[in-house]
């Protein structure tokens, strides 16, 4: 701000808060909006009684201060209002979007002024219980408001993550799959935004995760599986230190707390782990700390309910109620220290292993030729696949080692060149060998796919190797070949995508490319495309690898499939 009067204004503290969509926050901070800016909080957690203490001092401009009080009236309304609101960020760090609106409320300088630099209260403008403790004063100053908004535009992904979340919030009292479909999407294309190494991206996939939970909580069938996938790739950005290594963990128990309510898979017993890791790391009377207490009770219950007694799950490992304020009075001091299901047994820095599958002749030894930009994989101009058996190819994408696995193609029938029977076998050994503990695990796969393939038939493969293999637990991407004579080629997904989603079928990205290779005479068009396929690949590569990825350690679906002993030389150093 330019030297000249000011306001100082004092926000002390919000009580009776609640947050609309039940979600737990980060915290809470105070946009104060007048003629001359915005200005915020620090972003502070909220306590267990609902409350914040925010204690945060803001020196705002406001020129029509260089006049007497008695000469305010001369001004016009709208530049002595002031605008307050209360919002939740789900995140400590750099925020995507302004966050959920908590409360509003308005005021104007006189009102603050007149107080003689008291204290004062003020309510929401629709909810009574809401308040905001204030206290203003006079300032001249020469620096800069402190806590200055930086610029009135937002960008697109805050703009993007705001309205989904708004789409988000709509459906919590509609209960319409509209809204939940807006805000889905919403959340989808922001994900698409944030690459691996975006500040935001472990934001956007926690937002997308929540969106799904809560749809399938409302009997609209969502993917509980993918929105778990999801968590566990939000963590994995959020490591122990993280400010929001906590909320992650909470998130990722709440959500295998709801599937085993439901499913009463025992492998989501995995969430008692977790928050027990998680309670001692709260701050005793937060908001977050009652949060995990609750947890614990209400897993607690689950347990002690459930009729699946031949796992003899040790109810005494469970934090009871009435254990905390032992577990408490200990007081031992915290470690950032992962449980078991988090530790380097499972998700240790491994090579970035990329599975590429699909139909025979999509053109997937094409695409690792792409991707590769030099020719490694043998490639065949006709239906039929040229390749017989899984390849390894170590390459290098944008200064990054990865290595893709290139296989043999599904469904080409007892005489092509891999019966699909032996085809689909080989690919679940490769998938377990590569899940294996003693393995680098998996960092993406890829479902290469032609344009003109029903869904329903891509849905058996999908299930087969990403959902039973897999558990879900990698992301997966798709790539649609055989476009060359689509004249809108960008609208293709945006047209089918419902169509995959109704068969169960959700992709962490999407590309449409050519699998075509030069030759002499090719046409320009199909020249640029070649060259666009590339980056994009490249790209979808990148972005959505995982640097983190799991293994089925100990797994049951090991031991269902009958894993091979891994051979030597899988593991990436």
């Amino acid at each position: 701000m330019r030297g000249g009067p000011g306001l100082v204004l004092e926000v002390i503290a919000g009580v009776n808060l609640a947050i609309p969509s039940n979600r737990t926050p980060a915290g809470l901070y105070v946009l104060v909006s007048t003629s001359y800016g915005q200005w915020n909080t620090a972003i502070k957690a909220p306590m267990a009684d609902c409350s914040v203490s925010w204690n945060d001092t803001l020196t705002i401009h406001a020129s029509p201060l260089k006049f007497p009080r008695w000469l305010m009236p001369i001004f016009s309304r709208k530049s002595k209002a002031i605008h307050l609101e209360i919002r939740a960020s789900f995140e400590s760090g750099p925020m995507l979007g302004q966050g959920e609106l908590v409360g509003v409320f308005e005021t104007t300088l006189e009102r603050l002024l007149g107080s003689d630099e008291r204290p004062i209260s003020i309510s929401t403008v629709d909810n009574q219980r809401i308040s905001l403790g204030l206290r203003a004063r006079r300032s001249q100053t020469t620096q800069m408001a402190n806590h200055a908004v930086g610029g009135n535009e937002q960008s697109e992904i805050g703009r993007s993550t705001d309205a989904a979340r708004d789409a988000y919030i709509l459906f919590g009292t509609s209960s319409l799959a509209s809204d939940l479909d807006n805000s889905i999407r919403g959340f989808q294309s922001v994900l698409d935004q944030c690459p691996l190494n975006h500040p935001g991206r472990a934001a956007a996939l926690s937002n997308l995760a929540h969106a799904v939970l809560r749809g399938n909580a409302k009997n609209i069938r969502t993917d509980i599986d993918h929105g778990i996938s999801l968590f566990r790739s939000a963590l994995d950005l959020r490591p122990p230190g993280h400010p929001d290594h906590l909320l992650s963990n909470l998130d990722l128990c709440q959500a295998l707390q709801y599937r085993y309510l439901h499913q009463k898979a025992h492998a989501d017993l995995e969430a008692t782990d977790l928050s027990r890791y998680v309670l001692p790391l709260c701050v005793e009377g937060s908001y977050l700390h009652q949060v995990v207490l609750d947890t614990n009770k209400l897993h607690a219950s689950q347990i002690s309910s459930s009729q699946h007694s031949e796992r003899h799950y040790d109810q005494r490992s469970v934090v009871q109620s009435s254990e905390i304020p032992e577990f408490e009075q200990k007081r031992s001091p915290p470690q950032l220290c992962p449980p078991a299901s988090l530790s380097n047994a499972e998700t240790r820095v491994r090579g970035r292993n990329v599975v590429i599958f699909g139909e025979t002749g999509v053109g997937k030894s094409s695409i690792i030729n792409t991707l590769a930009q030099q020719g490694l994989a043998e490639t065949s101009n006709d239906a039929s696949g040229c390749t017989s058996s899984s390849e390894r190819y170590p390459v290098a994408i944008s200064g990054q080692k990865f290595v893709l696995f290139d296989t043999a193609g599904l469904n080409e029938g007892t005489e092509g060149t891999v019966p699909a029977a032996m085809a689909e076998k080989q690919l679940k050994r490769l998938l377990l060998e590569l899940m294996s503990p003693e393995s680098d695990g998996i960092g993406l796969l890829v479902y290469c796919v032609r344009s003109t393939s029903a869904p329903r038939a891509l849905a058996r493969a999908y299930n087969t190797f990403y959902a039973g293999i897999c558990q879900k637990r990698v992301p997966i991407v798709i790539i649609i070949t055989a476009l060359e004579k689509e004249t809108h080629i960008d609208n293709w997904w945006d047209t089918n995508r419902e169509k995959f989603e109704s068969h169960g079928m959700q992709f962490a990205g999407h590309a449409y490319v050519t699998a075509l290779q030069e030759y002499p005479g090719i046409q320009d068009i199909f020249t640029r495309r070649i060259e666009e396929s590339s980056e994009i690949l490249r790209n979808l590569i990148v972005n959505n690898c995982l640097d983190r990825a799991p293994t089925t350690a100990g797994s049951s679906v090991l031991r269902k499939h009958g894993a091979p002993r891994p051979r030597r030389g899988r593991r990436t150093e």
